[in-house]
């Protein structure tokens, strides 16, 4: 079996901070990372794609397109077999901020993580948030100004690198490279045996073909961040993971629950493709695991920054590790 570090090295991620300052009031709605997804894929069409272009799947500059290989995207490598319906993966997820009300003058941020072979599109992403602070964004198109961006080394590295400066205006190639490796190391001496995940954002996860209203089985929630990681891999890693996928969750099953305090929440977001408002839910809060987790640590650091579950390029299924 291929080692789980070794295998998921190949998948490198970055984790940016884009810092903006709002020249008008801005209204967000709960969990607003729907909201940006919506604005930002739109704008990004707008600057990336030819204007003849009515359908990436036709376009004849597709191969070249920043727009069809984000958003449109094909496998990286053959043998790709998708694990069940649904969208293809994004090679983006957006990290929305925690403010809902934003006043002019204030600053705020959000977070980006980008997948793969995607971080040769950041210039794109840049100006597409830079051009969109001139229309607007959330209830009322409250404008805003792109002030900076910066490469973080994780969720918990305090040295970020600039990547781009409204003093300026110029893109730095100082993208600092995330791998699992990397992301687990502060974990690698630990011998703890619990393990606490935190649920930061509502977490979609289906089993059965509903949603789970109840804390996961670590062995369905390790299962469901898998295959996420292989998909993710297999657009824009280059290839399969080639992990023993069934050995590892033979292992997983060992991991107890052992105290829980997810909660089912539910709230409705505006649908810009279907024109209409669309009840959402999911769980929140956190659940207590007990078992021999360590080996699946560099698992859980990458779960930490692409999500797990439906809906995770809005930023839906972010988990937090706790030891």
């Amino acid at each position: 079996m291929t080692t789980t570090l070794a295998a998921l090295d190949r998948l490198e991620l970055a984790l940016l901070q884009f810092t903006l300052r709002a020249e008008e009031a801005i209204t967000l709605p709960p969990f607003s990372g729907s909201t940006l997804r919506g604005a930002f894929g739109t704008q990004f069409r707008r600057i990336a794609c030819a204007p003849h272009c009515t359908d990436a799947s036709t376009c004849l500059l597709v191969t070249a397109c920043a727009y069809a290989r984000v958003f449109e995207a094909q496998p990286a490598a053959a043998g790709y077999q998708a694990a069940g319906p649904g969208e293809l993966p994004r090679p983006f997820i957006i990290h929305p901020p925690a403010l809902a009300a934003i006043k002019a003058g204030e600053t705020f941020s959000f977070h980006l993580t980008l997948v793969g072979a995607a971080r040769q599109h950041l210039p794109y992403f840049i100006l597409t948030w830079r051009e969109l602070g001139r229309t607007g964004l959330g209830q009322g198109r409250g404008r805003f100004r792109l002030e900076q961006v910066e490469s973080h080394g994780g969720w918990t590295d305090s040295a970020p690198r600039l990547i781009y400066s409204a003093a300026d205006e110029l893109v730095r190639n100082e993208v600092q490279p995330l791998t699992a490796a990397r992301l687990a190391a502060r974990w690698q001496a630990s011998e703890a045996t619990r393990l606490k995940l935190d649920f930061v954002m509502p977490l979609r996860l289906k089993t059965g073909g509903a949603f789970l209203q109840t804390a996961p089985p670590f062995a369905v929630l390790l299962g469901a961040l898998l295959r996420r990681l292989e998909s993710l891999s297999f657009f824009y890693g280059g290839g399969s993971l080639a992990l023993d996928y069934r050995a590892l969750l033979e292992q997983a099953r060992d991991i107890k629950t052992t105290a829980s305090d997810v909660r089912w929440v539910a709230w409705e977001r505006y649908s810009q493709r279907q024109d209409q408002r669309i009840p959402w839910g999911g769980l929140l809060g956190s659940v207590e695991y007990e078992g021999t987790w360590a080996a699946f640590a560099p698992v859980l650091a990458l779960g930490e920054l692409v999500g797990v579950g439906n809906n995770c390029t809005f930023g839906l299924g972010r988990i937090k590790l706790e030891v």
